[in-house]
């Protein structure tokens, strides 16, 4: 029996050594953090490094945060300021004073007749870099530019390959005139360039500058009242021969079909309308189980590669740069017989003859191939007719013209056996 009690003694005192342990081990450690000219900052974060734990600083920039470890690294990070990591030691009181990142505010921006620092920008300009758009599988400028800067709104117009977009910059700004921006390349507005945006390899973009402003038309004048994009190319630079290879394969396919009638259940339906509207009923159609079902969905629409493949080479002297590159796009559309081919090369080369003096050249080759099949286009549509077809008429036939009796003015219509579903007409 003593041996019981003896054995429940040191039970308890183990059990009180360990929640002893954890007690002490535990540490709370607090501070005020300031900014420029010691005013307090807000929305500090605060984090213990290598855990979970964290606090943020209120408005009078004060924080509390209770520590896992008596030895912890503090972080303090904010939108726009340099982090900062504090070893905690011994210390329960650490004040932290954080200062602005400015190399953000020296950074420079295309702004039309030059570039100038973020910090001495008066108008509203957002950028997009190179290292934004790099490891996306982008085919056209559009893409560079949807979705990453407020208040650019990027529409694509149609879904066919290479099909032209719309950009809107702060909304519309005319009901009877253009609506589009003003777009400048390498200096060159794009009205001079053939090809339009569709001409720019999305792998020769060096960076994207957008002027959103009623500043732009200082600039620009009348043509930029709807905002002005700004597209500089990369150059060459001056070190080792520098080679690329870019490429990415993919696929693309509809993602949802139209529920339509099969065969049975639309001669059900078609015997039905004739009876209410005072006709009879197609003898034809008088066993609806039996006819077949075909699906013009699937002979219209399928799954449709995409490859892009692109190399550059740059390099030069302290005198001499030179920037060259080939790019090839092929790109399917998922309608039957729809595609889009471009072909692309650009050679871009400085040369300063003297310290005051600089030359300069801009090579830029572009061909696209494109076949588009008519979508909507009254009766013209194939994706119009594609849900007007018969699901009992077959799709493909050994012969050309009518197989079937007329039914609310439209005729069967069957393509010819060795032909592609491109365009579908009814007669």
């Amino acid at each position: 029996m003593p041996l019981i009690y003896l054995s429940r003694g040191l039970f308890l005192f183990t059990l009180f050594t360990i929640v002893s342990v954890n007690l002490f081990a535990q540490k709370t450690v607090t501070g005020a953090i300031t900014g420029e000219e010691n005013k307090p900052v807000s929305n500090v974060s605060i984090k213990e490094k290598g855990t979970s734990g964290g606090a943020i600083s209120d408005a009078n920039g004060k924080y509390r945060i209770d520590l896992k470890n008596s030895k912890s690294i503090l972080i303090f990070s904010a939108v726009g300021y340099a982090s900062q990591e504090i070893a905690v030691e011994n210390k329960t009181v650490i004040d932290v004073s954080i200062v602005i990142k400015e190399q953000i505010l020296d950074e420079a921006t295309v702004i039309g007749y030059g570039s100038q620092r973020k910090k001495l920008l008066t108008g509203a300009v957002s950028s997009v870099n190179a290292k934004d758009i790099s490891n996306l599988p982008l085919t056209g400028l559009d893409q560079a530019l949807q979705g990453r800067i407020a208040g650019v709104q990027v529409t694509q117009n149609s879904g066919e390959p290479g099909g032209s977009i719309s950009v809107r910059i702060r909304g519309v700004g005319s009901i009877s005139s253009g609506t589009e921006p003003l777009y400048i390349v390498d200096g060159i507005p794009m009205t001079q360039i053939a090809g339009g945006i569709n001409s720019i390899n999305p792998n020769d973009i060096e960076r994207i500058d957008v002027l959103k402003d009623a500043a732009a038309a200082a600039i620009y004048g009348s043509r930029a009242s709807n905002g002005v994009v700004l597209v500089t190319t990369k150059q060459g630079k001056a070190g080792k021969l520098s080679l690329n290879f870019d490429a990415y394969v993919g696929t693309q396919q509809s993602v949802k079909k139209i529920d339509l009638l099969n065969g049975p259940e639309f001669a059900m339906l078609a015997n039905e309308n004739l009876v209410n509207g005072g006709l009879a009923p197609n003898p034809d159609w008088n066993n609806p189980s039996s006819l077949p079902s075909y699906d013009w969905q699937d002979a219209v629409l399928g799954s449709a590669p995409v490859q892009s493949y692109n190399v550059s080479a740059s390099g030069g002297t302290e005198k001499s740069r030179t920037y060259f590159s080939l790019g090839y796009l092929n790109q399917d559309g998922i309608l039957n017989n729809s595609y889009y081919k471009r072909y692309t090369g650009r050679l871009n080369s400085d040369f300063d003859i003297t310290k005051r003096i600089k030359v300069g050249g801009t090579f830029n080759f572009s061909y696209d191939d494109k076949t588009t099949p008519i979508t909507q286009s009254g009766d013209k549509g194939s994706l119009n007719n594609t849900v007007r077809m018969w699901p009992i008429n077959p799709i493909f036939s050994s012969v050309d013209g009518d197989i079937n009796n007329a039914l609310y003015g439209y005729k069967g219509y069957a393509l010819i056996k060795s032909a592609a579903p491109a365009c579908i007409i009814p007669v």
